[in-house]
């Protein structure tokens, strides 16, 4: 197999987690590919860090309150 050495340094805390995978199934991901059947050895949260760019830590911020939301306000 193939590998692609990816080190994803996340978009909001800057954490690196680096992982490899298979460069045909990258590729065959990048041509629209479902990303779990491209991936099916990979974990839900690193296949979430390469859509998204979000660690799994960071993945879960907007949803357990420590990250917060301007409010509007009508005027």
């Amino acid at each position: 197999m193939n590998k692609y050495y990816t080190v994803q340094p996340c978009i909001n805390c800057g954490a690196s987690h680096d992982f490899s995978v298979d460069i045909n199934a990258y590729t065959a991901w990048q041509d629209s590919t479902l990303i779990q059947n491209a991936f099916p050895d990979l974990t839900i949260d690193q296949r979430e860090t390469l859509m998204t760019g979000r660690c799994a830590t960071c993945q879960d911020l907007p949803y357990n309150g420590q990250e917060r939301h301007v409010s509007l306000t009508l005027e």
